[in-house]
Formats: structure tokens, C-alpha cells, sequence
């Protein structure tokens, strides 16, 4: 009979699935960015925001909490759920301007420092975006084989090709470039 291997976290006892990890441990992983991250207390993400918009710090300013698909920090906030570096701005400046975006001057996703942070219309965004090569608005056949043939994450491949997760996905399953 094989010998069941055990997740690679300390204390855990059960089987391993995917990663070394067993399956709770790998989906906190996924989520988190660590297999035993996440459990944040309620109001902690808010609490650390509003200490660290006040630092005088020049560098970045890097959300440690829950982030999305495409690598951005979010919370809650007043019942909703919001970019945490949006609510970084909101928070310093008061306001909350509808169809602006909370642009990042240091091209950093992460970042939370409204000193990197300004309100630029969607359409300014994207262009700052497409000029600083952070967005990427085609992929080619080259960037498919390699996606299709390493073993690296999809959200290692999306940040260095400045993609989305999701398309790392639909091009392994073939949905997009058959």
C-alpha cells in the first residue's frame, strides 16, 4: 500500500493534494498568497490602511492583506467591498469621484501610499498603463507556447506579461488561440 504524504504545513495532518499542500492549506495559499495567511480579524485591513496613509514614507506601501485575481489589495469598506489603494485615496483626500480610477504613479498593483496615488479618468489610466508597458494588449504566439508549456503559476505568467490570470487560464485550456 502507498504511503499517503502529508501536507507541508506544520501541524496539519492531512493528505497532501496539490503542491505538497493539502487541499485547505493550497486554496489559502491561492487566496492569500500563503498557506497559512488570511484569518484577518474584522476592521484589521482598515486599522493597518489608516495607520499607513499617515507614514511620510517616500517608497511603496505594500497592502499585505487579500488581493484579487489580478493582484490588487482590496477591503471592505462601508459594506462594499473596494480597491485597497482606491480606499487609500478616498481615505486621504475624502472624496470618491465616480468613473475615476485610483492611478499608481510607481506602476505597482500592490502599492498603497496615496503619495504614489492619484484620481485619472479610465481612459488616462489605461494610457498611462500602455506608455509604461504595465499593460499589455496582445500576447503572441511566443508568450502562448511558453504559457503552455512552463510550470510556472498563471499569476507569475500574468504579472510578468501584464495580463490577467484569466487569460493565463483560457489560453491553457484553449479556449482563446486554438
Amino acid at each position: 500500500m502507498a504511503e499517503v504524504k502529508l501536507c507541508n504545513v506544520d501541524g496539519c495532518s492531512n493528505a497532501s493534494h496539490l503542491k505538497g499542500l493539502c487541499n485547505a492549506h493550497y486554496l489559502r495559499a491561492k487566496r492569500h498568497g500563503s498557506p497559512i495567511g488570511g484569518g484577518t480579524g474584522k476592521g484589521a485591513p482598515l486599522a493597518w490602511l489608516k495607520a499607513s496613509i499617515e507614514s511620510q514614507t517616500k517608497d511603496c506601501v505594500n497592502w499585505p492583506f487579500a488581493k484579487n485575481g489580478n493582484g490588487y489589495g482590496w477591503a471592505r469598506y462601508m459594506g462594499k467591498r473596494i480597491g485597497a489603494h482606491r480606499l487609500a485615496l478616498v481615505l486621504k483626500t475624502g472624496i470618491d469621484p465616480a468613473g475615476c480610477d485610483a492611478a499608481h504613479s510607481c506602476h505597482n498593483r500592490n502599492c498603497v501610499n496615496p503619495t504614489h496615488l492619484r484620481w485619472a479618468g479610465r481612459s488616462e489610466n489605461a494610457l498611462d498603463r500602455h506608455f509604461d508597458g504595465t499593460m499589455k494588449t496582445k500576447i503572441s504566439k511566443t508568450d502562448v507556447q511558453m504559457i503552455r508549456t512552463c510550470n510556472r503559476s498563471a499569476k507569475e505568467l500574468a504579472e510578468e506579461l501584464c495580463v490577467s490570470n484569466s487569460l493565463i487560464y483560457k489560453v491553457r485550456s484553449h479556449r482563446v488561440w486554438k
